[in-house]
């Protein structure tokens, strides 16, 4: 993961939030503070990388993610046995009189074989379009 990890920060649209979980390269962990998080530059010494196995850091990259996309943004495992299982969509819905919610329209911005990657995919992608 610190490949991945190391992509995301090179990402322009990266930054810090308060509660994500960072590691250095001695292994040590740091819990980002509002500080940390919010100051000047909005970024941890470049020693200092996400630990995208932490829930807590990967909801902070799904806000980062909507940020970018909108709300209706959201992740889903395929678990259909083919590679990548993990997928970043934006869904469209529309509400019906009768009160029923129907989706209007789906449009994939990235994938990865675990969520972590396609949060990463799907931030990294908002920089091509």
């Amino acid at each position: 993961m610190t490949a991945l990890a190391r992509r995301v920060v090179a990402c322009p649209r990266w930054r810090w939030l308060p509660g994500m979980l960072s590691i250095d390269s001695r292994g040590r962990l740091r819990v980002v503070d509002a500080d940390a998080a919010c100051g000047v530059s909005g970024q941890l010494p470049a020693a200092y990388l996400p630990d995208l196995s932490d829930p807590a850091t990967c909801g902070c990259l799904l806000a980062l993610v909507r940020a970018r996309y909108g709300a209706t943004t959201e992740t889903g495992w395929c678990g259909l046995g083919a590679a990548p299982d993990w997928t970043v969509r934006i869904v469209q819905y529309e509400w019906h009189e009768s009160g029923v919610q129907q989706i209007v329209s789906v449009r994939h911005v990235g994938c990865g074989d675990t969520e972590a990657e396609a949060l990463v995919n799907a931030l990294l992608a908002s920089e091509e379009g």
